[in-house]
This record gives structure tokens, sequence and C-alpha cells, in this order.
């Protein structure tokens, strides 16, 4: 008698993880049908992705380093701290670097957060091409107007030197406070740049 209710109860184990399975499957092909779309090759969904999950968790990488008032650091890290900062994120987190992937929304589950995809240079099409090169151009000419922004009260330092989003950013505004002034003779070549972005 106990031998058959083990078996039940593995082959009961067994069903339940087929079936989940079979609903992650059904739900991923949903996902990819509604939201992602289908493979420009093939018309279909039969593509390779891989679907990551994620969730937040706090994760401070400068546990020693005291913060102020408004919550910002008090001094940058020493390079100790850096390199275990370093050996933290390589322990915690992996590189996607090839490949279509997707992260699925862990709150909820019938949309996803971002699709990345990764083409390699010689599989680009020419009009690939043509727009990469667009896009790296604006931003190269865009350095003439853009004034850079150095964080040196940050712990991790760096600056901006291009197009910036800040959480303060109004509706259209498309660089902000972080334009450089310039004399009204090159207002027209700001305006005849900037209107290639829309």
């Amino acid at each position: 008698m106990g031998k058959n209710h083990r078996h039940h109860n593995t082959r009961s184990k067994l069903a339940k993880e087929e079936y989940k399975q079979r609903k992650k499957v059904e739900a991923h092909a949903a996902l990819q049908k509604n939201l992602i779309g289908l493979n420009d090759t093939t018309n279909t969904t039969e593509t390779s992705i891989r679907w990551q999950r994620v969730k937040y968790e706090e994760l401070n990488l400068y546990p020693n380093i005291p913060l102020d008032n408004d919550e910002n650091p008090t001094r940058k890290p020493t390079p100790a701290e850096v390199l275990a900062a370093c050996k933290t994120v390589n322990k915690n987190f992996f590189l996607l670097n090839s490949g279509r992937c997707v992260i699925e929304d862990p709150d909820n589950p019938n949309e996803i957060i971002c699709i990345i995809e990764f083409t390699s240079w010689d599989d680009l099409t020419n009009k690939d091409k043509e727009e990469l090169n667009f896009l790296s151009t604006f931003l190269h000419d865009s350095q003439a107007f853009i004034r850079p922004v150095a964080s040196s009260n940050r712990s991790w330092g760096g600056k901006m030197w291009v197009i910036g989003w800040q959480k303060s950013q109004d509706f259209m505004q498309i660089v902000g406070r972080y334009i450089k002034a310039f004399l009204p003779d090159d207002m027209e070549k700001y305006d005849t740049h900037f209107s290639k972005s829309s």
C-alpha cells in the first residue's frame, strides 16, 4: 500500500510540473504574439527567445559609506570598496550579450519590461546600418550645443556630454538645461540640427 501511495505522489508531482511548464509555454507564446510580434523572417512566433524573470531586491554596493541628510554619499569609495562592489556585481548578476532577450514583469504576467535584441554587424541590413550611422552622427554633432555636466559630488563621478533625461524633464523637452549658451547666429544651426530628431 505504501509503495503505491509513493508512486501516486510522484506521478501527481510530475503531472503538476508538466502542467506548470505547459502553462508557461502558452503564456510566453501569448506574450510573443500580442506584445513582442512575429519573427520577421518566418512570420511566426517560432524564434529563439531567452526569457528572463527579474525581481527587485535592494543592493547597497557601498554599505560602509555613510549618507548625509539628503541620502547622498559623504565620500567616494576607496579602490578596495570599488573592487568589492565589482565582485558583488559579478557574483550576483549575469550579462545579456546575445540573441533575443525578453525581461518579464514579475508583478504582471501579461506585461514585459523590455525586449533586448543583439544583432551582429554582419547581419545588419543596409537600412539598419544607415539608421545607426544617422544616430551616431546626430549624437556626435549634438556636442556643439551641449554643455558637459560633471557629477563630481556623486560617489561614482561621471560626465554627461550629450542628451540626457532628468526626472524633472518637461514634456517634449529634448535636452533641457544641458544646452550650452550660444550666439543668436548659431540658432539656425541648432534648429536645423535638432529638427532631425523628430
